[in-house]
């Protein structure tokens, strides 16, 4: 698996409705950096469970929040707390409440 051999895992995106591979690199233990535009940036808390980019436009913001994932406390950090929280978050459980939500739509 690539995960395993990456030291940070980065989503600058525009738009992303909810990467699971946000969730997939959390789950080996590699710190992610990611828009506040990506689906997954609600799931976390900036510099505990991952780090967040405010302005993906901006390449200075995105290369000092890389630079601050140079400390290997930081990423050891990042990388135990985004384990758990991605453990939370299970193809069951997703699955679950698509099903849910789909269910309440045709409800109406």
């Amino acid at each position: 698996m690539f995960y395993t051999a990456a030291d940070i895992f980065a989503l600058p995106t525009l738009y992303e409705p909810f990467g699971l591979v946000v969730l997939e690199a959390m789950s080996h233990g590699v710190p992610v950096l990611v828009s506040r535009f990506a689906g997954a940036s609600e799931l976390i808390t900036d510099a505990k469970d991952g780090m967040l980019i405010q302005d993906p436009f901006n390449p200075r913001e995105i290369g000092a929040q890389l630079c601050r994932m140079k400390d290997p406390m930081l990423r050891a950090t990042l990388a135990e707390n985004g384990r758990k929280l991605a453990a939370r978050y299970t193809l069951e459980r997703n699955t679950r409440e698509i099903i849910a939500a789909v269910e309440a739509l045709i409800a109406g």
